[in-house]
């Protein structure tokens, strides 16, 4: 082989390597973005780690797996900040890249649950531990659903599954369903009672004297 040949494979190896070390320094990838939000998460700063995210969305555009974990992190990010519309909003966007991501469809199934949407959770999750009945923290959020609704049984049933799932942190989760229930049951039987209180005004009124109808004139 020529000496002009060595010369240009080098200088071909060369430029690789600048390229690549600008590419790192100046154009940092999906992966490097990911890991900076990630960071900024365990510090609680969400907006800078949003930032970092989109940034990570705009480098992977063309890689899947990369975009879905950078939404999959802006929605948790929302959560985190308890703007639920704007989680709700990436939520379906991860669902709507891939049918089988389950880390977007529990952090829907919070969604609605922080939203208040009990039913609407219930029916989400009896639906996903169907298709993954292995899913511990599924089984937890829909105990908590269930007992955010009065519904004992139930929330008993589920929370039992979560913890033949191998749920970490049953002895919180029971005494967490045990409160929801002991406030469901407060606010039932303050609505029964202020239910009750109004019947019994509405008996004791006096009957209202009725107007006596004026006289027509011929």
């Amino acid at each position: 082989m020529q000496l002009g040949t060595y010369i240009l494979i080098g200088l071909i190896v060369l430029a690789c390597v600048v390229y690549f070390v600008y590419a790192r320094t100046k154009r940092p990838n999906s992966d490097i973005q990911i890991e900076k939000g990630n960071e900024l998460v365990k510090k609680g700063e969400y907006d800078a780690a949003i930032a970092c995210y989109e940034k990570a969305i705009g480098y992977g555009k063309y890689k899947k797996a990369s975009k879905l974990t950078a939404l999959n992190n802006i929605c948790l990010c929302y959560i985190n900040k308890n703007d639920m519309d704007k989680a709700e909003e990436y939520a379906k966007q991860c669902m709507e890249i891939s049918s089988t991501d389950c880390a977007s469809r529990l952090m829907f199934g919070r969604i609605l649950y922080n939203k208040g949407q009990f039913n609407d959770a219930i029916e989400f999750y009896k639906t996903f531990v169907t298709n993954n009945p292995d899913s511990a923290p599924a089984y937890s959020m829909l105990a908590m659903s269930y007992a955010k609704l009065g519904l004992e049984k139930e929330a008993n049933v589920a929370v039992n599954k979560a913890i033949e799932n191998h749920f970490n942190g049953a002895s919180q989760l029971r005494s967490e369903v045990k409160g929801a229930l002991k406030s469901a049951a407060a606010v039932k039987k303050k609505r029964a009672d202020e239910l009750t209180d109004l019947e019994e005004s509405a008996a004791s009124a006096p009957a209202a004297e009725e107007t006596p109808k004026a006289e027509e004139k011929e």
